[in-house]
């Protein structure tokens, strides 16, 4: 049994990113998650990309996943948590996804193993929308069991 949970959604602990710092904490990581629907059901994707301009940019492979963001409303989510503090932040950009056909940006952009893939293509999403979250956990005892 745990003997203690922490939780991030006490509104005393949670403070809202100015959008420079939304765009700063973007670029800090590597990995993000799409969200996305395909086929009617919820999918979420995580990939490895890079900022290139006002877009998030990252290669795909599978014929399904490039289709479903070849035009597409999708939200973009990158956070970061440190576990020994318990303090985080979380950055969500909602946009439209699209190809990318700058070879340019492939070449410079993204890692030597993606492009070398003669399978990759590259998408980007559009970061229309963004916002952000900064938070710290609160320790908090663990639910007991009734007896």
């Amino acid at each position: 049994m745990l003997d203690a949970w922490w939780v991030f959604s006490d509104q005393r602990t949670v403070a809202h990113l100015e959008l420079d710092e939304c765009r700063r904490l973007l670029a800090t990581e590597p990995l993000g998650r799409i969200a996305l629907s395909i086929q009617a059901l919820p999918a979420v994707v995580p990939v490895f990309f890079h900022i290139s301009g006002n877009r998030v940019v990252f290669a795909v492979e599978t014929d399904a996943l490039y289709a479903a963001l070849s035009d597409n409303i999708v939200a973009f989510e990158v956070d970061h948590i440190d576990v020994g503090t318990h303090e985080g932040w979380a950055v969500v950009a909602v946009g439209r996804s699209g190809p990318v056909f700058d070879a340019a940006l492939a070449v410079h952009e993204l890692p030597s193993e993606d492009v070398a893939s003669t399978a990759v293509r590259l998408i980007g999403i559009n970061l229309d929308r963004l916002s952000g979250l900064r938070a710290s956990g609160r320790r908090i005892d663990a639910l007991q069991a009734p007896a």
